[in-house]
């Protein structure tokens, strides 16, 4: 439908809403122009029209009302090539500077607006230069480590695609020899988390680790299970398990009560236990009754394995990364209570802050969790709910024997 058509409709009432609107938009260029070109005839007339009479005499007649009838439309004409030619370098003005703002302005406007995972953050910096990793990266590293028993995807590479628009792939900077190093793809879209393969990170409450009563003992319940249901066949796994080929299996540890750091660090060295994640009690969680409510909820953990970074380097901003004091050997940094409590802490702090709160929302968190996990580990220090492990069949057996230990569960 041409705009005449368009137009006609406009007068006679029938026009749509959209056809009104295009109409009114015109119609308002045309007055702005309108005026335009009025104040530009004024300005030529004013001044051409006072030099062309005082050149004309009284007795010239009809050929002086010929040359100003002329002139009169030469300056018309001149008034209106420059009206358009203004109001065209005005028009391209607006959308120079309408591209340089959807090209170089808007971007950093979204990516303030929403979570923003090819954040660069610096890590070190020196005289001649610095070192930095994307924020995704850093951030999915403490997440993944403090929620996953040992899981910690803490490499990123992040492409963004457009305004608040990224595409990433999530790796495994770190893993023990022989377990799956996964990846995961996925976008973010205006602060909208897609994963395309979601079971890489997938919480598995009740399965894994069991409860405790208000007097720091296992659940009887759970205890009674284990033994009536579960320990035949868990044991007849572990037996089965391949020793000449070094088989590994991960499983899951629960206590005969709540540990403490020492009591923890015992249980590793009599069994062998080394490559543990160790579940940390944050928020007190006991039931006096048989329920099934999870140990895993809102409590959170760490892993043994993971590098070093020595104290000279400075506040790193990675805070998993571990900060050792000068010429501490990794054993000695494993058994220092202290050490492992500020980097816990560290941890939880660094989800804590209000700058994670976008990242937090985004995985679905409650971001209240973490600070009140870290108030009550500053208050009761480190207590253990159980531990998860990667081992062989030997070191398996005496996690089954020993007494610290009442519940065995194989991962899958």
């Amino acid at each position: 439908m041409n705009f005449k058509d368009i137009v006609e409709r406009y007068k006679n009432g029938t026009a749509t809403e959209e056809e009104v609107r295009l109409i009114e938009e015109e119609l308002e260029k045309q007055k702005w122009l309108n005026e335009l070109l009025y104040d530009e005839l004024e300005e030529e007339l004013g001044a051409g029209g006072s030099a062309e009479g005082a050149a004309a005499g009284p007795g010239d007649g009809g050929g002086a009302v010929r040359d100003d009838a002329q002139q009169f439309s030469k300056l018309i004409q001149r008034a209106i090539r420059r009206a358009f030619l203004k109001a065209g370098a005005v028009i391209l003005t607006i959308g120079v500077a309408l591209t340089i703002f959807l090209c170089y302005g808007l971007s950093p406007i979204v990516d303030s607006i929403y979570y923003d995972p090819a954040e660069d953050v610096i890590l070190q910096e020196w005289e001649d230069g610095h070192t930095s990793r994307q924020r995704f990266g850093i951030d999915m590293g403490v997440y993944t480590e403090l929620n996953y028993p040992l899981v910690r995807f803490d490499g990123a590479s992040v492409t963004e695609r457009g305004f608040g628009e990224y595409s990433f792939q999530l790796f495994q900077g770190i893993t023990v020899n022989g377990m799956a190093n996964d990846r995961i793809s996925g976008e973010v879209q205006r602060g909208v988390l897609t994963m395309y393969d979601s079971n890489v990170l997938k919480h598995t409450y009740s399965n894994d680790f069991c409860d405790y009563q208000e007097d720091d003992q296992i659940n009887q319940y759970h205890r009674q299970e284990w033994k009536n249901y579960w320990e035949a066949d868990v044991r007849e796994d572990v037996a089965q398990m391949n020793a000449a080929t070094e088989e590994m299996r991960i499983a899951y540890i629960s206590f005969d009560h709540v540990l403490t750091f020492e009591e923890l660090r015992t249980l590793k060295d009599e069994t062998g236990a080394e490559n543990c994640w160790n579940l940390v009690d944050t928020r007190g969680l006991r039931n006096s009754d048989n329920g099934w409510s999870s140990a895993r909820g809102e409590s959170y953990g760490y892993w043994d394995v993971y590098g070093t970074q020595l104290e000279e380097y400075g506040d790193y901003a990675d805070p998993a990364t571990r900060i050792m004091p000068a010429n501490m050997k990794w054993d000695d940094f494993e058994r220092n209570e202290e050490l492992q409590t500020a980097q816990f802490l560290k941890m939880l702090d660094y989800l804590s802050a209000e700058e994670r709160l976008d990242f937090l929302e985004m995985m679905g968190e409650w971001p209240k969790n973490y600070p009140a996990a870290a108030d009550y580990v500053r208050e009761h220090g480190l207590t253990f709910l159980g531990m998860a492990v990667y081992a062989d069949q030997e070191t398996l057996q005496s996690l089954l024997d020993h007494p610290l230990v009442a519940v065995v569960k194989l991962a899958k």
